[in-house]
């Protein structure tokens, strides 16, 4: 296990990647799913705040950083109208799923419970996403994705005690980032007519 501060370090490098696939995205070399990127913006700071009031040490960070970039990446899909991927029926429902969880969270109010759906919640409106990644690689840039899946696994490393709250959202994005690095390294499939 690493020193716990190596969860700042790893939040920055995951950041980096965000900050990257943020300017990819200005650039229009990036398509990404604004549904999935609103709620990447607004999920992580929901887990973060439930950390928060368990006494979530800097690991918690990590979980906050996801968060902050994705907002950079909405933004800039906004100034770049060929940056951005079609929103399709599926990814609406995705999304109402999500911020159904994020009411039972509200109804709740215990925090462990807010974490698992607010974890859940992001699951559901990364699904676009990975979809989107599976089918077309080449609207999605892997260095970007395995920049933050290695910042986020140094802050795995750095969890100092392996509890629920601790562990499960930063090793979440972790293997989110890798796999979708993983996808969007792939090159495109050729359709055989």
């Amino acid at each position: 296990m690493l020193p716990e501060y190596y969860a700042v370090i790893g939040s920055i490098i995951a950041s980096a990647g965000g900050v990257y696939y943020a300017f990819l995205t200005l650039r229009g070399r990036v398509k990404p799913n604004r549904v999935t990127w609103l709620f990447w913006s607004a999920f992580p700071m929901i887990a973060f705040a439930a950390q928060l009031s368990q006494g979530v040490g800097l690991v918690a960070w990590a979980t906050f950083v996801a968060g902050a970039p994705p907002v950079l990446v909405l933004v800039g899909s906004l100034f770049n109208r060929d940056a951005y991927w079609q929103t399709r029926q599926i990814d609406y429902w995705f999304a109402a799923a999500g911020v159904l969880s994020v009411v039972a969270w509200q109804v709740t109010k215990i925090p462990n419970i807010a974490f698992t759906f607010s974890l859940l919640a992001d699951i559901l409106v990364a699904l676009p996403t990975v979809i989107k990644t599976y089918q077309f690689p080449e609207t999605e840039n892997w260095k970007a994705y395995a920049v933050s899946a290695v910042g986020f696994l140094l802050a795995v490393l750095a969890v100092p005690e392996w509890t629920y709250a601790n562990s499960a959202f930063v090793l979440y994005l972790f293997l989110l980032n890798l796999g979708l690095a993983v996808l969007a390294a792939r090159r495109p499939v050729a359709v055989v007519e």
